[in-house]
């Protein structure tokens, strides 16, 4: 697949590259980042290893994951990632995902990305329904999911096992039609 940028007010959206395991290792290590995630904290070895595969991803046809990294327009600054995942071709749908660093948690910056992500998934892949899993521990990500005009569909009782305990997840989701009324990309 073509090289993917996606641009935002404030924001460059774009294919992770091989030296970015740094920028990642300077969020993914960090505990309080990775409270809520399967993963992490990530040794330097880790962070180089989803380097690698968000690479890998880029390579298949179709591309079923695509994995962004999170730029600053104004200082060149890699400050998180995110991405968008196919989940059942016949369904139309993809899940969003996104992950940043706390030195720019509350700038608005990941409503900003996973707007780009919901708006790709519906403009270039012809996705029927966006949605993302959120803890409902995670007051950040469902503000951010509900100011992307998400909804709660659901709540899924310890369906996630996370460092050592099963989890809730909420689901969020937007439709197409839903989207093209409400967000303008």
């Amino acid at each position: 697949m073509a090289d993917i940028r996606l641009e935002t007010e404030r924001l460059i959206l774009r294919d992770i590259e091989e030296d970015d395991w740094v920028g990642v290792h300077r969020y993914a290590s960090i505990p309080i980042v990775s409270r809520f995630m399967a993963w992490g904290p990530n040794t330097e070895q880790d962070s180089k290893d989803f380097v690698k595969r968000a690479q890998a991803d880029r390579s298949e046809d179709p591309q079923k994951e695509v994995h962004l990294g999170i730029v600053r327009k104004d200082t060149g600054e890699f400050i998180g990632a995110g991405g968008i995942w196919r989940r059942d071709g016949r369904l139309h749908e993809a899940e969003i995902g996104y992950c940043l660093h706390p030195d720019s948690w509350n700038n608005g910056y990941m409503t900003e990305a996973a707007r780009a992500f919901i708006g790709f998934g519906f403009r270039d892949w012809g996705m029927h329904r966006v949605f993302a899993r959120v803890d409902p521990e995670n007051i950040g990500s469902i503000r951010v999911v509900e100011k992307c005009g998400m909804r709660r569909e659901g709540h899924l009782l310890k369906t996630d096992w996370i460092k050592g305990e099963w989890r809730d997840m909420l689901i969020y989701a937007v439709l197409e039609e839903e989207w093209n009324r409400t967000m303008s990309f």
